[in-house]
């Protein structure tokens, strides 16, 4: 579907207030409770995962963060300083990582994953953190429901608040496309930065309905993305949102996670245990075979066969041919 014939609107970035991380003593008043350590953590609710390296992570309910040197087939649980659900997970290389969730709190960790800080909190905003990208060691955003988006310079030290024109709909995914940034949320929400979120261009939504999620992967003269959401729907572009093509899923069920294999192929999943692959060179989704009903989040790619997924019972490997 084309988005020409309506022009983008540059929006306007209104600067509010400024958040600060507190040291240890400052953060004695803090609500949050460290995580504590599960034996079956692993078969636990896990909402979003991402690779450091070698090592996979996963994030999800009572602040579980876990992580896997063995692609998958055993988990550790890392310190946690929070019980508060977390949603997102990012890093940027194999020993620097953010983790955002309920409570708007933001973790980090410099030491590979296996132990991580309280950076910041705001309970009384009950705005949930949704997801987070960062670009380097220093600079790095977060996005939430209402609209709510953040920033840091400084490795998450300090956070400045904005707004991005006048969207309050939830920023549900946020999404580094090589020097681009993109945001897909609630009511069609798309909106692009190819400055680190200094300025937003919103992009003509090809839907009205939400987008759960969005993935990326490189082509030849540029970067394809997929937007999947409410219902079914996704939505493919290789001119980084300026237009829009429906894909044929053949499902109904919401889409909430995403991810490409080492070849190129499209893997989405979700609600009732859905699991869906297409072929680089094709234009039709397949349903993979899955014994479970649970609705699942995200997707890992082992390889071009072997899958690393996580939902609401936990994580499980499976085939994907």
């Amino acid at each position: 579907m084309s988005s020409r014939g309506k022009p983008f609107r540059s929006l306007a970035i209104v600067s509010t207030l400024f958040f600060y991380l507190y040291t240890n003593l400052g953060y004695a008043d803090s609500i949050q409770v460290p995580s504590t350590i599960a034996v079956k953590s692993h078969k636990s609710l896990l909402v979003n995962s991402a690779t450091a390296g070698d090592r996979i992570f996963t994030v999800g309910g009572r602040g579980h963060i876990l992580y896997s040197d063995d692609q998958g087939n055993s988990w550790v649980q890392a310190n946690s300083p929070t019980q508060m659900l977390l949603t997102a997970i990012d890093f940027v290389d194999d020993q620097n990582g953010w983790a955002v969730g309920h409570d708007s709190v933001i973790l980090g960790t410099h030491d590979g994953g296996e132990n991580w800080n309280l950076l910041f909190e705001a309970p009384d905003l009950e705005k949930p953190l949704l997801d987070v990208v960062f670009f380097d060691k220093k600079n790095g955003l977060v996005t939430g429901a209402y609209g709510l988006i953040m920033r840091t310079h400084d490795g998450g030290k300090t956070w400045q608040d904005f707004m991005i024109g006048e969207l309050d709909w939830h920023f549900n995914s946020i999404l580094r496309v090589g020097e681009h940034v993109l945001i897909a949320g609630e009511a069609g929400t798309l909106v692009r930065s190819s400055d680190q979120g200094k300025t937003w261009t919103q992009l003509e939504s090809p839907y009205v309905g939400s987008f759960f999620g969005a993935i990326t992967r490189p082509i030849e003269n540029g970067h394809q993305i997929i937007v999947y959401g409410l219902r079914g729907h996704a939505f493919v572009s290789n001119d980084l949102g300026d237009n829009w093509t429906q894909l044929d899923t053949g499902v109904t069920t919401n889409l909430l996670g995403g991810t490409y294999t080492v070849s190129g192929d499209t893997i989405l999943l979700g609600a009732g245990g859905t699991i869906l692959r297409k072929n680089k060179g094709d234009t039709n989704f397949q349903r993979v075979p899955y014994s479970g009903f649970e609705n699942l989040t995200s997707v890992i790619a082992i390889n071009d066969s072997d899958l690393v997924v996580f939902g609401v019972r936990g994580t499980a490997k499976l085939k994907a041919n």
